[in-house]
């Protein structure tokens, strides 16, 4: 079990139903597997993962009890990635089904790492060779042609006020964190309502912990969430000032602006930041940052703008850089004609252009693949959220445009 019983299982049965409906299967020493029918030298590759976020937030029906409800499909999933993966899956059977002989293998790899760093697929192409094309259904439709880079590293140091016993909010650098919480010697509720009469903040208090209440979203789009770490923070800056505090209160935003970070490329956009990850323990704070970068070339800015303006706070230190490098694809490629063709035909829309994204997907592992669906134009992001859920009309349409896709690229 590399990563936890429970993505093993969800290996195991994913193979299961592919050994089921005849197809050939591969169990990638329990990285990964792939699903696959046809026989070539070459194959195209169908890149989705099994694994979830963590299921943050209050759940209207629970995040592993799948509910369906007024035509949608509520569960931890739902919409990344297992949702689509079955929709792949199930258009792969009907090709199957009725027939078809591909003239290169279809083959859809399944990993069990892809929200925490896509080790899986590593360790698969280390053992397997690429393909000439792939596309991966983890974004959004008509079609994903870059994806910005993905830079993670932490700012550490030592708390300079003695009333501050801990903090803790966030469990993952990708997601803008819902809850945080502050541990005092003293609490006063005077200073909360206060607060929250000033900023309109949700919080509470009991017995000396302050705790911030936010909304969770994922850190390509930090933006639209709220974030509880940066609530706390602001709370802190005015009730009990230290220098981790007053610099989130004066540096976060989540375009960099207030650090002079500001980039906006013309085919990748905006820089984003999100910070998910803050604990305190009382002897050694910790920030996470994610940040989602429009070129490669602005890394070594970022870190020279955020040494700036770290240095003006006592004890602050910068981190090592993780950084996965922004993925392009030439949208005139024929093999993305193919499929924005599959993708217009079956849905009707002809006016929607390929997009780039701030999310990153398998796609960046090969160098010609997109990422491909499966949310469509002007449906509700609500990706690493509470309550994720797909419309069950749409999903019948992914395995359409997924089916038609395959059989355009290997007839």
């Amino acid at each position: 079990a590399r990563f936890g019983l429970g993505n093993k299982l969800v290996l195991d049965k994913m193979l299961e139903l592919g050994k089921r409906d005849g197809f050939l299967t591969y169990n990638c020493d329990n990285y990964a597997g792939h699903i696959s029918f046809g026989n070539s030298d070459d194959y195209v590759a169908i890149l989705g993962h099994l694994d979830v976020v963590p299921a943050v937030g209050t759940w209207t029906y629970g995040p592993f009890n799948p509910t369906i409800n007024d035509g949608k499909l509520y569960a931890r999933g739902a919409i990344d990635d297992k949702g689509p993966v079955i929709a792949a899956y199930y258009a792969m059977k009907l090709l199957k089904d009725f027939g078809f002989k591909p003239k290169k293998e279809v083959r859809l790899i399944v990993g069990c790492d892809e929200e925490s760093g896509s080790r899986c697929l590593d360790h698969y192409f280390a053992l397997n060779p690429k393909p000439s094309f792939g596309f991966s259904p983890d974004a959004d439709f008509p079609l994903i042609y870059g994806e910005k880079g993905i830079l993670s590293f932490d700012i550490t140091g030592l708390c300079d006020n003695d009333e501050v016993v801990a903090f803790d909010s966030g469990l993952r650098y990708n997601i803008v964190p819902d809850l945080a919480r502050l541990t005092v010697k003293k609490a006063n509720a005077k200073y909360l309502d206060e607060f929250i009469e000033k900023t309109g903040v949700k919080a509470s208090l009991e017995d000396n912990t302050y705790s911030f209440y936010g909304v969770a979203s994922h850190a390509m789009v930090p933006h639209l969430g709220v974030n509880a770490a940066v609530s706390m923070f602001n709370f802190m800056s005015i009730y009990y000032p230290c220098n981790v505090s007053n610099y989130v209160t004066k540096y976060f935003d989540t375009n960099g602006k207030k650090q002079g970070l500001y980039i906006n490329d013309k085919d990748m956009h905006e820089l984003t930041i999100n910070l998910g990850v803050a604990k305190y323990d009382g002897k050694c704070f910790k920030l996470g940052y994610n940040l989602r970068v429009p070129t490669d070339e602005h890394v070594e800015v970022i870190r020279q703008g955020f040494s700036k303006t770290i240095s003006e706070f006592k004890g602050l230190s910068l981190g090592e850089f993780f950084y996965s490098p922004r993925h392009f694809v030439n949208p005139d490629n024929k093999e993305i004609k193919i499929l924005m063709d599959a993708y217009g035909k079956i849905s009707g829309d002809l006016e929607s252009k390929p997009i780039t994204i701030g999310g990153g997907t398998y796609a960046r592992i090969i160098p010609t693949a997109v990422a491909y669906g499966p949310t469509f134009p002007n449906r509700e992001d609500i990706c690493h959220q509470p309550d994720e859920f797909i419309y069950l009309e749409d999903f019948t349409k992914w395995i359409a445009i997924y089916a038609k896709a395959i059989y355009e690229l290997t007839k």
